[in-house]
């Protein structure tokens, strides 16, 4: 199972928390696990799947900050978090994400202010962070997105 590429799990009834070993599926590049009933945090282990390209864990019940650790998937193309009820503001450690092309995490709890840092993410073509309780004026750093289309 360490050699498992792809985890496709979305749209059943699967419940409960993420389990803490899936640090250990290193080999990993996709991640989907969205609209289930999975509950808990975003468990600070994914931080070890190096490889992973995408994660779309959106339409769950996750509760809690975004872990900063997140930031240490270093392949992570597309990170979506959607229609959850996370909380916290947006960790500045996303910029670290040097080939994050779409960061979707609308409809969450999400508050404080946009941070300056996510204009780093110079290949970033989607951002979407409507619906949240996001405060504050729109960080000028955003203008060095010259890729975002949405």
């Amino acid at each position: 199972m360490i050699a498992l590429r792809k985890l496709y799990l979305c749209e059943n009834y699967i419940y409960g928390e993420v389990p803490e070993e899936i640090g250990n599926l290193t080999s990993l590049e996709e991640l989907v696990i969205y609209s289930n009933n999975l509950t808990g945090s975003i468990p600070v282990p994914i931080s070890k799947l190096k490889q992973v390209r995408i994660i779309r864990a959106g339409r769950n019940l996750f509760l809690g900050p975004i872990p900063s650790e997140i930031s240490e998937c270093e392949s992570l193309e597309v990170l979506g978090l959607a229609q959850n009820r996370l909380e916290g503001s947006l960790p500045r450690e996303l910029q670290k994400l040097k080939n994050l092309t779409s960061l979707i995490l609308w409809q969450n709890h999400l508050s404080g202010e946009i941070p300056p840092e996510i204009g780093n993410i110079s290949g970033l073509e989607l951002l979407a962070l409507h619906q949240n309780a996001l405060t504050g004026s729109l960080p000028k750093e955003l203008g060095k997105l010259t890729q975002l289309k949405r």
